[in-house]
């Protein structure tokens, strides 16, 4: 009786702190960092699931903002310079400035080819575009950039070009669009990134231009 234990003392090992393994790192720890897949055949490419462990939170990044771009959006310098972009012809009837060809080609899509800046209002600024349409027999024409739309993405896999303010000018490739959201996810060119963009602040680039 002289060497049993007072009563209601813990034992050791019983009740007292938890054992090393508890906590292992892994178990009950931080995420362990993963390496994301994006373009890999089985992967879902779009960052649904990444986890935020120091370092890959940066690859997903949204930018919810409304934003509308100016009438000559092709003369900023960001885009003037890219080649392949698809643009929609939009008000050449006359409603801005002289009109271009009595509105003809009203509504006909055409790839940018290459911008004119004349840094003077009294000298409009042009794009060189090529026609779609097999069927318009115009050449290479020259048209004034403020009757060019941008013409969004269509379907995933698209290459893009981003039109929003804080990632203009960057190249990337449609990844998902949802119907029933504005807001669409493009993977960069060139970075372990995808960006989360409006719909409408999209252009399509024509492969191979």
């Amino acid at each position: 009786m002289g060497n049993e234990p007072p009563v209601g003392a813990p034992t050791p090992g019983a009740w007292g702190a938890p054992t090393p393994a508890a906590n292992t790192p892994g178990v009950w720890g931080a995420p362990t960092p993963a390496p994301i897949s994006y373009d890999t055949p089985g992967g879902d490419g779009f960052g649904h699931g990444i986890p935020q462990t120091p370092g890959v939170s940066d690859l997903y990044h949204s930018f919810n903002v409304t934003e509308e771009l100016p009438e000559k959006w092709l003369l900023d310098p960001t885009l003037s310079t890219k080649k392949g972009m698809l643009a929609e012809i939009r008000h050449s009837n006359g409603r801005s400035g002289e009109g271009w060809h009595n509105g003809d080609y009203e509504g006909e899509k055409v790839v940018i080819l290459s911008v004119l800046d004349t840094h003077n209002d009294s000298f409009r600024s042009t794009a060189t575009v090529r026609f779609l349409n097999p069927q318009v027999t115009l050449d290479q024409p020259v048209i004034p950039v403020e009757y060019l739309t941008p013409v969004p993405p269509d379907r995933t896999g698209d290459e893009v070009i981003i039109l929003q303010r804080d990632r203009r000018g960057t190249r990337g490739k449609l990844r998902d669009a949802p119907s029933d959201s504005e807001d669409w996810i493009v993977s960069i060119t060139g970075l372990n990134l995808m960006v989360d963009v409006k719909r409408n602040l999209l252009i399509k680039v024509v492969a191979g231009e």
